[in-house]
Order: structure tokens, then sequence, then C-alpha cells
């Protein structure tokens, strides 16, 4: 969330040990780019696909399991989100905020998946097992929706500009459709440190149900997905704002990206704390795994591996806005052993 989190984000310089893969692949570093990578994914295969802002276009990078890159892809808008591989690895989807989805074969071509430009904010997506693409949306422009909730934020001159969060789906094949749109999937309504709601945010489908994160909120939430592809009741799995990293509990904290391990823990990348989190399937624990002494600079989404040997390793993307301070790692991506294999794709 390039174009919102770098209003919120706050020199972090917290400190915690966590293992780190002794043979994680040198992979370039960004750092010669405005800003760094966003979105992350990993196919069944190995490969792993970055997303860049440039300018005023996206730059979809290609690793293969050694860890040579190519750019694989451009296409545009220049703030781009959440990345996603289909089940069979022909196709990348590619979240890019205020535009739509972009859906990018293997050659580069891509097109603009039917319905998503009316996402205002398309975010983070996720595959079930039926093959129906769900994105989150961070906020929108419904005022009709937004109106009454965000009465608020008259004070500082936000009031009606934007609705709630939300889910959205593509069912296989076919168009982009609104399915819930809640509180609890929206930000917080306040003038700092960011003047707009950044609610849904990171994704994950799990055995029938969707997990979602709300960055501001620091929310981890369940959505069950009911028969005839209807959401169910929402409800809070875990509330991270208070999570301590090296003595300190960190504010204001900010959920970005989400993964699940085979036991369904949740991995969360903390931006405004470098860190990651995983939580118990059930949110009864958190526990820090690394820190920005890990190579975490302003973490944005992370990707289990599928490689051999890749797959209790998390791939994970830093942001690294400008200015960040010259001892953390910077733009770039960062591979972390997390002692758990990653949730098979589906």
């Amino acid at each position: 969330m390039r174009a919102f989190l770098v209003l919120a984000l706050v020199a972090s310089m917290l400190v915690l040990a966590a293992p780190v893969a002794a043979d994680a692949p040198e992979f370039p570093d960004f750092t010669p780019m405005a800003a760094g990578p966003e979105g992350v994914a990993v196919d069944n295969v190995g490969n792993v696909y970055v997303s860049v802002g440039i300018g005023d276009h996206t730059e979809v990078w290609k690793f293969d399991p050694t860890g040579v890159g190519e750019v694989f892809a451009h296409i545009p808008g220049p703030a781009p989100a959440g990345l996603a591989v289909d089940a069979n690895g022909k196709h990348v989807y590619a979240a890019q905020q205020f535009v739509g989805v972009f859906k990018i074969d293997m050659s580069g071509d891509f097109v603009l998946v039917p319905g998503t430009d009316a996402i205002a904010i398309p975010n983070s997506m996720a595959f079930d097992k039926k093959g129906n693409l769900y994105i989150t949306e961070t906020f929108s422009f419904d005022v009709a929706d937004g109106l009454d909730w965000y009465e608020h934020c008259t004070d500082f001159g936000t009031s009606g500009m934007f609705g709630r969060g939300g889910i959205w789906v593509v069912p296989k094949g076919g168009e982009a459709e609104l399915l819930l749109r809640h509180d609890l999937l929206t930000g917080v309504c306040a003038p700092i440190p960011i003047p707009f709601p950044i609610g849904a945010n990171g994704l994950a489908y799990r055995h029938g149900s969707l997990i979602v994160a709300n960055t501001e909120k620091a929310l981890l939430l369940e959505i069950p997905v009911l028969k005839g592809g209807k959401l169910g009741e929402i409800s809070v799995v875990a509330d991270v704002s208070g999570i301590v990293i090296d003595g300190f509990t960190f504010g204001p904290p900010m959920i970005d990206g989400i993964a699940l391990d085979v036991h369904g823990n949740i991995y969360a990348a903390m931006v405004t704390g470098n860190a990651i989190v995983r939580v118990s399937q059930d949110g009864a624990t958190a526990e820090v795994l690394a820190t920005n002494v890990d190579d975490l600079t302003f973490p944005a989404s992370l990707a289990f591996g599928t490689g051999k040997g890749e797959r209790s390793s998390v791939f994970v993307t830093n942001l690294a806005f400008e200015p960040y301070p010259p001892f953390l790692a910077g733009p770039g991506l960062t591979k972390i052993d997390v002692g758990q294999p990653g949730m098979p794709l589906p």
C-alpha cells in the first residue's frame, strides 16, 4: 500500500534475533528504484514474482528457484499492491490501486480482469480450490455506504469521501462482484497518521474461510465462504495492536500482507514494526519471528516458498520508504526460515 503507508511510517529501531535461512539466494537489490517492492507470490514450482512501482508504471519481476531474475511484465499504474498465481501457474494476477487487477500470461501480455476497475483500492488476492479469486478493497469511494459511518471525520474535512473496506470475488471465468462491506474491514478515522481509512489488506484462504488483515486496526479476521459463494458472519481471530517487539509495544501497529502455514498459523507483516509475527490458528498466541536485524525494512507482503528446500521459508518484500535509517536493509526481497511449511496452494 505504497501510496498510503508512506504517510504513516515511522522509523522503528526494534531488534530481535530470529533464524534466517543460511542458504538464501542472493536476490537483486532494488535500491536504485524510487520505492521498494510491494507484492510477492510464489508458484507451485518455486518461481517468485515481485511487483515494483517504477515511475508511471509497474514492473513485475520473476525469479527462478536459483534466484536469477528478470522483468516479467510491465503493467499500467504506479501503485502496485498484491500478486497471486493461479493453480496451474499459467497466469499471474497483479492488483493496481485505483486501476484494477491485471491477468498476465507467461509471455508477459496482460488484460484487465472484467469488473475489477470498479474496485477503488484492490489490494491483496487469494484463490480458493474452485479457482475463484478473492480481492480485498482497502476502502471505497461509495459515499452512500460510508457517509453515516464517517460522519465524525468532519473535523478535518473528509466526511463522506470514503466508504468502508470490502471483499470482492471474481468467479472462475466471470466478472468481479462485491461480496461484503463491513466496519471490521474498514480502517480508522483520524487525521494522524493517515487521514483516510486503511482497512482490508492481507488475504488468505483456509479450509473454506477467508483470513483477512485490517491494517490500521491491527486485526486478523475470519469470514466463512458459504455454499453458493456468499460470505458468512465476520469474526475477529486476533487483535495484535498490543504486540510487544523487543520489549516495546510499537504503535500505531499496522499489518500489511499475511500468509498461512500447514497448521493454519497466520504470518503477518507488521509494516510499521519491521517485524514478522506468527499468530496461532485460534488467535490465542502471537510471537515475533523476525525484525530489522533479519533484513526487514517496512515489510509489505509475504509468501511461502514451494521449491526444494524452500517450503519452510517465507519470501518478504521490503517497501523501505525513504528516508530509512542507513543500518536497515533497504528495498529488496528477503527470505526467512520460519520452521513450518506453508499451506499448499489451492
